[in-house]
């Protein structure tokens, strides 16, 4: 099974565990691992890979971090090049995690990587259309006095 580690700033690793573990349980060979304020980026470095010793059973490893560019995901670079079987998607979100928590068995982790990038995982966004279209269709709904 491919493992999962969560990554991100201040409590966001403790934030979406919380968030995983209400919504999926207990899950095994995850792990979720905040860049304290305290931490320095060799102190991260250190427990990211003590993270991965810890979640990698010889399927990989996909680290999912919470921006691009920020220090999780550039440390996350970092040991990619270091683990082979290593492999980083940025822009973590709830849905994103859940999918990957879920999804990880009896696929590659190539495969895992695409399944939690895709549009509909992402859910990124602007919500504002998707209202409108619906009023507008309801409305039109209520306007055929016939009905169906």
């Amino acid at each position: 099974m491919i493992g999962v580690i969560v990554t991100g700033h201040i409590l966001f690793a403790t934030g979406m565990q919380s968030a995983v573990q209400a919504v999926v349980g207990e899950a095994e060979q995850v792990a979720f691992v905040d860049f304290k304020e305290e931490y320095s980026p060799d102190t991260l470095e250190q427990v990211l890979r003590q993270a991965i010793a810890q979640v990698d059973t010889g399927d990989g490893v996909l680290m999912l971090t919470d921006l691009f560019g920020g220090t999780p995901n550039n440390v996350g670079v970092k040991l990619l090049f270091e683990y082979p079987q290593l492999e980083i998607v940025c822009g973590a979100n709830l849905p994103m995690v859940i999918t990957a928590v879920l999804e990880r068995e009896d696929v590659s982790l190539e495969e895992l990587v695409e399944t939690v990038s895709a549009p509909e995982i992402t859910q990124i966004k602007n919500v504002r259309p998707t209202i409108v279209a619906a009023q507008q269709a309801v409305s039109e709904l209520a306007d055929d006095e016939d009905g169906i």
